[in-house]
């Protein structure tokens, strides 16, 4: 800590050391017509106000950034806290127990969502396959879903062909599915 007989020291020092440069600058300063001085007074006092607002200004956007950087990290952290609370939440179920997937049952699923009488159901190897001529496009999806929450089941391939009645389609589908 510098004390106050220190600093007298040092800023005396300073001004011996600065006087002798500035000597050239005060003799130019009176050899000037006072026009002159107050064109540098107010040139000067122009420079100050430019530089002022400048720091000003550069202060004032870092503020901003600053800010819209810390409610970024904001926002992520939120967003992190809740990904976390739903990851927790999410590693607590169980997982679902889907029933077996036959070909009776299926036919039935079929017979029920898509209202067709006598569907094409077969189930070859691991290979269960489902067609329907036609059949309304909304029905084709609430099967799908149903495959999907009922066995677990997702087709491993699809087809389906719009057909010229509007909104309906017929669709193959084919699924693997596990033998007991």
């Amino acid at each position: 800590m510098v004390n106050k007989d220190q600093f007298m020291s040092r800023f005396s020092q300073f001004r011996k050391e600065y006087s002798q440069q500035i000597k050239p600058l005060l003799a130019y300063w009176t050899r000037m017509t006072q026009r002159e001085q107050q064109l540098v007074t107010i040139s000067l006092v122009l420079v100050v106000i430019f530089v002022s607002f400048s720091i000003l200004n550069w202060t004032m956007s870092l503020r901003d950034n600053l800010s819209d950087q810390f409610n970024i990290t904001q926002v992520n952290k939120l967003q992190a806290d809740i990904l976390s609370k739903q990851f927790k939440e999410l590693s607590q179920i169980s997982t679902n127990e889907f029933s077996q997937a036959s070909s009776d049952r299926v036919r039935g699923d079929v017979s029920q969502i898509l209202e067709v009488k006598e569907p094409n159901v077969v189930t070859v190897g691991d290979t269960l396959s489902v067609s329907v001529d036609s059949s309304k496009f909304i029905s084709i999806m609430l099967f799908l879903d149903q495959m999907r929450n009922s066995y677990g089941l997702f087709p491993k391939k699809l087809r389906i062909t719009r057909l010229s009645q509007s909104g309906y389609a017929s669709f193959t589908a084919s699924f693997t599915v596990e033998q007991q």
